[in-house]
């Protein structure tokens, strides 16, 4: 409880400095954009139980009927209510097996054949793509801090070992 004490008077005494957080907000940008993530997609899903459930709505697609009719019908998947339709995400936030696939799919094109997951076999199109658009700064200021703390304490502690001397 006292070490907890400690950390907490430090962390008040020596809040984590702007400059931190700007570096390294800068350096989760900067690798996301090294793995790839310079695009974004916004993408429709339909999850079903079956793989031959899935093909069945693939060819019902390709015939014309509308996706987002299906996944408000058929769909298992939480999306269902939004017609299928996710927010726009970045491949790196993508189940793997999904992701793969739509960095290989132009805006407006559907997926082949169904994907596969732990929740069930998805059908995918990928209706948009645009660059990565991170949140500003100002957006993401407090979530930066909340990383940063624990290197903080850390740090402390690092610095109490080193300099602690034993007395018997």
């Amino acid at each position: 409880m006292l070490v907890e004490l400690l950390l907490a008077d430090h962390l008040t005494k020596n809040p984590v400095a702007d400059a931190a957080i700007r570096a390294e907000y800068e350096r989760q940008i900067r690798s996301l954009e090294e793995r790839g993530g310079n695009q974004q997609y916004r993408i429709r899903q339909i999850a079903l139980a079956g793989e031959s459930e899935a093909r069945g709505v693939i060819a019902r697609i390709r015939k014309g009927e509308s996706m987002e009719a299906l996944a408000r019908q058929l769909s298992i998947a939480p999306s269902k209510e939004q017609g299928g339709l996710l927010d726009w995400l970045p491949p790196l936030q993508m189940v793997p097996a999904i992701s793969s696939v739509v960095v290989n799919l132009k805006a407006g094109t559907l997926a082949a054949a169904p994907i596969l997951i732990q929740e069930g076999w998805n059908v995918i199109r990928v209706e948009e793509i645009r660059p990565f658009q991170p949140p500003a700064l100002d957006q993401t200021r407090d979530q930066v801090r909340e990383l940063l703390i624990p290197e903080q304490r850390a740090a402390l502690i690092r610095k109490l070992r080193t300099e602690a001397k034993l007395v018997e």
